[in-house]
């Protein structure tokens, strides 16, 4: 039987998937340091978990609803007992008659092999395979010179930014115009040449001292002085740690991460499924 949880569920809902999202071989991302910041996700969430005759959790997911891109995407889960795909198929039936023509996207760890079978055999498309990459910032190195024109984001840059960034992240979530919505949790830098974009970054802050790397575009020659001034700011604010998830094959990326401090965690793959 599948059915959303309600305020009576949640507990034992959450100490199920919390079993689940601490084990390497069963968790998903995003990753929780806390079983208490789990549980204020999962009580934002829209939830579903599938029960057994027992009345027994055995499946377990929770979700963010973009409705106005019809966009539905794991926060904590999915989760089985014992057959992911079962699981899966459960939940995704349910969900095509709730959210007929929605996305359903979901990230994983290599770690958690299941997943990755039970995906594949679903026939879900891959949509990211990334190597995921933490920066301290009290690993930043040292730049000896700045030669690079960066400009943060301005209104008299806005309409520049947009077409590069746009132009060359077709398929990002975070475009431009919604950076423009809520400018507040982001830092927004612009590599100048001419007049010109000719590079971008974009990185959004989680809290006081956490921030994410969502967009970062250069060349080779660029990289590392764009990538080094930028999270140079952010530390500058008051951020301390910076995660990168960075396209296996954007060699550019990787190198000018590893070369700024960061350190590879993990690798990550995502997956899209149309409801």
């Amino acid at each position: 039987m599948i059915r959303t949880c309600d305020v009576m569920d949640l507990e034992e809902a959450t100490d199920y998937a919390w079993s689940h999202q601490s084990n390497p071989l069963t968790q998903s991302f995003p990753r929780y340091k806390t079983k208490s910041e789990f549980s204020k996700t999962i009580k934002k969430s829209f939830c579903l978990a599938k029960y057994n005759d027992n009345n027994e959790i055995i499946g377990f997911g929770a979700f963010m609803i973009a409705e106005d891109d019809r966009i539905m995407q794991t926060v904590a889960g999915i989760y089985a007992s014992d057959d992911l795909q079962d699981v899966l198929s459960s939940f995704v039936d349910y969900l095509k008659r709730a959210f007929p023509n929605y996305q359903l996207l979901c990230g994983f760890p290599i770690s958690n092999q299941s997943a990755l079978e039970a995906y594949d055999q679903f026939d879900a498309v891959l949509i990211d395979d990334c190597t995921v990459m933490l920066l301290d910032v009290e690993r930043i190195p040292k730049l000896k010179r700045a030669t690079l024109h960066m400009e943060p984001l301005l209104e008299s840059n806005e309409q520049r930014f947009k077409h590069h960034h746009d132009q060359v992240n077709p398929d990002i979530f975070w475009s431009a115009d919604k950076i423009f919505r809520n400018k507040k949790p982001w830092f927004v830098f612009l590599e100048m040449s001419n007049q010109s974009v000719v590079g971008s970054i974009t990185l959004k802050k989680y809290n006081r001292v956490c921030a994410e790397v969502f967009s970062f575009y250069s060349n080779m020659e660029s990289a590392y002085e764009f990538l080094n001034r930028s999270v140079r700011y952010c530390a500058d604010q008051g951020i301390e740690e910076i995660i990168f998830f960075v396209d296996t094959d954007n060699a550019i990326a990787l190198a000018a991460a590893t070369a700024n401090g960061f350190r590879e965690q993990d690798h990550y793959f995502s997956f899209k499924i149309q409801l």
